[in-house]
């Protein structure tokens, strides 16, 4: 086994060799494509033509949870699969499909996945035997679609350019969310059932349909695994496996139903969830937030009762770690040729100041970071939230991580954070339970629906080679911008530089409206968006409520002064 940061462990029962055995089958794990979800969407949605967008979705999700493969990783202590088997990448036929079948055997001179060079997908003939049938259904519906409709002639020729690309939010879902995780294991998903049922009988809503639909089929789905776990209990014959596999079957009759009843169910719960977000919408950075926080209450009660030991909890900590590896998402080669390691990026922070302003470190900070050594995989993508005040020990802890050469924890300054999110207007309370949500991205957890920055890139070295050519790109011959044909001084060519980063970050800007338009519809997400604040209460789906309804935040409008991007302020209910 992997020899501890600093730890000593004194439980004999404890299997950690076992550990060691599931990360080394994780890192020789093939990518490969898993055609259900598109097939059992498909198969929905053509019967679902004339009803709500949103209640469409919510169908077709409950749809493929009745009808998908369950799998449970060998010797692992939870379970969730996202598509039929490990490491396989669902389709989302509903957000692109044309770049997917283009790249099954390389037409229109696209890369087949097999071929490529990274981030490789193996794709056998029965899975391409099914997308390519349900390719016609989907021509002329999908987000890809209504975003391609709706762009101005000038984005696609900086597109063609090379100056702008629209990102994954052009043909993807968006993601870049945290869940209410303290509510979800405080009160399960039956309390939220009935208030939209009983909503409905008041006046019938999409919105309240279709959160019904989804959190039903939510606890179908962990039926679905109770009754695999337990044909797997009786067929076994280890004794100690046999323990186990009735203990998972135990967890998952009766799970999300109400208040978790142990750390070991909330566990289960928070990943499940993660896995039920996954299948719903294809973005990526669905976090898990401030994981120590919240599933402290549930370590302390289990130590008082004697039902849980540090051991165990950090064994139970480490398979959640090694589980969320198993999961993938495909993108576009051309998306995928620079950000290559098959990124999720579900950020997990640690540490940090409490609400009140206190230091949050607590036992759990210290487990994760010992998890995170054990697994030492991509995912969870780790982190470390820090201050004056945090704890030496916790410091350590992390620089002896981070030295193993693991990359993380990112490691998050209080200061800088909880201040910027102040400046911002966000409440005291709320900005020092801060969270980083994907990569750097920080947000309040349970009230921050949805990515707020931008998601269509700018190459500026590009703008500059087009500077430098008075206005025209030397490889394609296109022009959008009249430049001085010819700079006598450096401060005419910083006119011109000026004027290009305005015109180019305006291009970004106005193409990042036309996805997030889109995006309201074709990212519904009723399941996700019922554990985001207010969003309930609003009948309103998390694109649709995320710039309606907690914050006000300034909205940047971009001038360009003294070379730089200066920004005036606006604000906009966030």
């Amino acid at each position: 086994m992997t020899r501890f940061l600093n730890y000593t462990a004194v439980d004999p029962t404890i299997n950690w060799e076992r550990i060691d055995v599931i990360r080394q089958r994780l890192t020789k794990r093939q990518a490969s494509l898993c055609s259900q979800r598109a097939v059992f969407y498909t198969q929905s949605f053509q019967e679902s033509e004339v009803e709500p967008y949103i209640v469409r979705k919510a169908k077709a999700f409950a749809y493929t949870l009745e009808h998908m493969d369950l799998y449970i990783e060998p010797d692992s202590l939870f379970f969730g699969n996202q598509a039929s088997k490990s490491f396989a990448a669902p389709i989302f036929p509903e957000y692109s499909i044309e770049w997917v079948i283009d790249e099954l055997d390389g037409r229109n001179g696209a890369t087949p996945f097999e071929q490529r060079t990274g981030d490789r997908f193996e794709c056998d003939e029965a899975t391409k035997k099914a997308l390519y049938a349900i390719e016609p259904y989907w021509k002329g519906k999908t987000h890809q679609d209504q975003v391609q409709a709706h762009l101005s002639d000038t984005i696609r020729q900086a597109a063609k350019q090379g100056t702008l690309h629209l990102g994954g939010i052009s043909m993807s879902g968006d993601g870049h969310i945290v869940i209410d995780h303290e509510m979800l294991l405080e009160k399960g998903l039956l309390g939220l059932i009935e208030r939209a049922k009983k909503r409905q009988k008041i006046q019938k809503d999409p919105y309240d349909q279709a959160v019904e639909i989804v959190l039903t089929a939510s606890l179908a789905f962990c039926e679905r695994y109770a009754c695999l776990l337990e044909d797997m209990a009786n067929l076994e014959a280890d004794p100690i496996r046999k323990k186990e596999l009735e203990q998972m079957t135990h967890i998952a009759k009766t799970m999300l139903r109400g208040k978790a009843r142990s750390f070991y169910e909330a566990i289960e719960s928070v990943y499940m969830l993660h896995v039920l977000q996954m299948i719903e919408s294809n973005g990526h950075s669905f976090c898990f937030g401030r994981f120590d926080q919240y599933m402290e209450p549930y370590y302390t009660e289990d130590l008082k009762r004697g039902t849980l030991n540090q051991d165990k909890a950090l064994e139970l900590i480490t398979h959640f770690f090694l589980l969320c590896s198993t999961n993938n998402k495909v993108r576009p080669y051309g998306h995928t040729r620079f950000s290559q390691g098959y990124p999720l990026y579900s950020n997990l922070v640690v540490g940090g100041l409490k609400k009140d302003g206190s230091d949050g470190t607590n036992p759990l900070s210290y487990l994760c970071m010992e998890a995170m050594h054990q697994t030492r995989l991509a995912e969870p993508n780790f982190s470390m939230r820090y201050h004056a005040r945090t704890p030496k020990p916790l410091l350590e802890r992390a620089a002896l991580l981070i030295r193993t050469g693991c990359g993380m924890p990112s490691l998050f300054n209080d200061e800088v954070a909880i201040k910027g999110l102040l400046d911002l207007g966000v409440d005291r309370e709320d900005a020092y339970d801060y969270c980083p949500i994907g990569c750097v991205e920080t947000g309040v957890p349970g009230k921050y629906g949805h990515r707020a920055t931008g998601m269509t890139y700018v190459n500026w070295g590009k703008v500059l080679e087009i500077v430098l050519y008075h206005g025209k790109d030397p490889q394609t011959g296109i022009q959008l911008l009249s430049l001085k044909e010819n700079y006598e001084t450096y401060e005419q060519v910083w006119e011109a530089w000026e004027m290009a980063l305005r015109f180019y970050s305006d291009l970004a800007v106005e193409c990042d409206k036309i996805c997030d338009a889109s995006l309201e519809i074709y990212d519904a997400d009723p399941l996700a968006s019922c554990l985001i604040a207010n969003s309930f209460e609003l009948q309103k789906n998390a694109q649709r409520r995320r710039m309606q309804v907690r914050y006000h935040f300034p909205i940047q409008h971009w001038t360009v002064r003294g070379g730089q991007l200066v920004g005036r302020h606006q604000t906009k209910s966030l």
